[in-house]
């Protein structure tokens, strides 16, 4: 039986038209997806993660086909309902993938591979050198291995890459093409306490033991406030809370834990902001207000779009907050878009006044790490609680919504 090769057609975060195609290996034929990130090789040393953009069996012609060197995701981070929307600009503004592509995840997200350089030998003394070239060899035998980026702050050259490339041509550096993941998970040391001493009358022994050891005994029992304090159900504290005590003992809180009395454990925690519960009703509407609100609600049951013509406090927003809720009941998301960062702040401290946690937040002013966190919350792979509205600048249109109910714009 002939065996049969699967191939991807991979976006690139390059303009440049089209796809690119690699062959998937065997032991990824399985695994890979359509919207997943994969690190394929691009050039003569660049490396790039792209999406999958389509999976087939036939095998292009012409040029040598190369294969995919690594799959970067589980699950996909591009849904099809955003692949679809990435085709209608691709169509209607006539851009490239790479362009779309760009745009639309964050930078966290992107992957590519930096050059680093290193000496693959010392030139003999008889070996005629520019002194150009002296000064990277010299920099590169302190330095060791330097990136392109690290170079060029050590060595003020205008002609730097003409220069390294003769290096390599005559075999004096080597290069190695190394892969920086952008974004990484912010991390956090929790500290519990062994199940066995949880059970009737065990800490009580437990505490009679610490006799000669005073330190571990009120480390232990500072622990244990914290924890009783917080909520019945929690049965593990932030180590920083315990180190924030008067009186801490690392080395009282290092022997609890080699005694396994104490546990620890690093837990992937959320950068984004706090989120309020909710604690605030719904105004009621007004007359007029829901006069409105029924006639959006018609207009919607044969058309896609409602204009809503007020002057400003006019209580429009109140109608939207109705609408939202509308659609949360229903299990359904909201992208709420704002003309401007500014007019952020108002509408943020309302929004999570009634609807608390289910609210985040994407513009430019967020932190790119921040930016994937709510990326990655509405693919519902983030530590962070469960958002449904979004509220953000034009930016936020390329989020991966799966089940969006209602945009306010």
């Amino acid at each position: 039986m002939a065996h049969i090769e699967t191939f991807a057609d991979v976006i690139l975060p390059l303009y440049v038209a089209g796809t690119f195609t690699y062959r998937v290996p065997d032991n990824y034929v399985n695994q890979v997806k359509t919207g997943m990130r994969v690190l394929v090789p691009f050039g003569r040393r660049k490396i790039y993660s792209g999406i999958i953009l389509h999976l087939h069996h036939s095998p292009p012609s012409g040029f040598q086909i190369r294969d995919i060197r690594s799959v970067i995701d589980s699950i996909p981070i591009v849904n099809t309902f955003q692949l679809d929307f990435w085709k209608w600009i691709m169509d209607y503004y006539l851009c490239s993938p790479g362009e779309v592509m760009k745009a639309s995840i964050p930078a966290g997200l992107k992957m590519e591979s930096e050059t680093f350089y290193s000496l693959k030998k010392i030139p003999g003394k008889d070996t005629h050198l520019e002194k150009e070239e002296t000064k990277v060899i010299t920099v590169l035998e302190n330095k060791n291995v330097l990136s392109l980026k690290e170079l060029k702050k050590q060595i003020r050259l205008k002609e730097l890459q003409k220069w390294l490339d003769m290096l390599i041509a005559r075999g004096i550096l080597a290069t190695e093409e190394r892969i920086r993941e952008k974004y990484r998970p912010k991390t956090e040391t929790f500290v519990g306490i062994n199940d066995v001493y949880l059970q009737r009358g065990t800490l009580d022994k437990l505490f009679s033991s610490f006799n000669r050891a005073p330190k571990q005994y009120n480390l232990l029992q500072s622990f244990l406030n914290i924890m009783n304090k917080t909520s019945d159900e929690i049965t593990e504290v932030k180590k920083q809370d315990l180190q924030n005590i008067q009186g801490y003992s690392e080395s009282a809180f290092q022997a609890l834990t080699r005694k396994n009395i104490l546990t620890v454990q690093k837990k992937e925690i959320t950068r984004l902001p706090d989120t309020i519960s909710p604690i605030s009703a719904l105004n009621p509407l007004t007359s007029v207000q829901q006069s409105a609100f029924d006639e959006i609600k018609k207009i919607f049951q044969d058309k896609k779009v409602a204009l809503l013509h007020g002057i400003t406090s006019s209580g429009k927003t109140e109608i939207y907050f109705h609408l939202i809720k509308e659609q949360i009941r229903n299990g359904r998301q909201v992208l709420y878009l704002l003309p401007e960062i500014v007019l952020t702040a108002q509408i943020v401290r309302r929004l999570k006044a009634v609807f608390g946690s289910l609210v985040g937040i994407y513009h430019s002013r967020y932190s790119d790490a921040e930016r994937v966190e709510t990326y990655l919350n509405l693919l519902g792979i983030s530590s962070g609680s469960p958002i449904q509205i979004i509220l953000g600048a034009r930016s936020a249109i390329f989020l991966p919504f799966n089940n969006l109910g209602l945009i306010i714009v």
